[in-house]
């Protein structure tokens, strides 16, 4: 959130509404990539500790969900299981949609102080994860 914050245009660049027809160079995916992989890295961290299970039960998955999440687990070599990665995956979401309603004025007339909002939702996140 900070270099976002006093980077708000290089975060645009990355995060921002995409340009129709527009192809990210392939030297900008890695950098891109760094939230996923981490939260990626939290989440195997969260699973290897026996009982801690997930915070909450997320009842039925949408079976087309599954093929997607089978995809994007081949693709990282994740070992994490259905559930653990969209929660992975709604993590990075959380993230990355703080901080664009933050640079992107749609916290304005709700949320003044936005750090301590965002502090609050990456705790949410983190119970979530079952970090904390």
């Amino acid at each position: 959130r900070t270099w976002a914050v006093d980077h708000p245009h290089e975060w645009a660049l990355i995060f921002g509404t995409p340009v129709p027809g527009y192809r990210a160079p392939t030297d900008t995916i890695d950098p891109a990539a760094r939230i996923p992989v981490l939260l990626l890295a939290l989440g195997v961290e969260a699973a290897a500790h026996p009982g801690t299970g997930l915070a909450t039960e997320d009842g039925p998955m949408p079976r087309a969900l599954h093929a997607d999440l089978r995809q994007v687990r081949e693709q990282l070599g994740s070992p994490l299981d259905d559930h653990r990665l969209a929660r992975g995956i709604a993590a990075w979401t959380s993230l990355v949609g703080t901080i664009n309603f933050e640079l992107f004025g749609h916290l304005h007339n709700v949320i003044s102080a936005y750090e301590p909002f965002f502090l609050h939702q990456m705790r949410a996140v983190g119970r979530n994860l079952d970090l904390s």
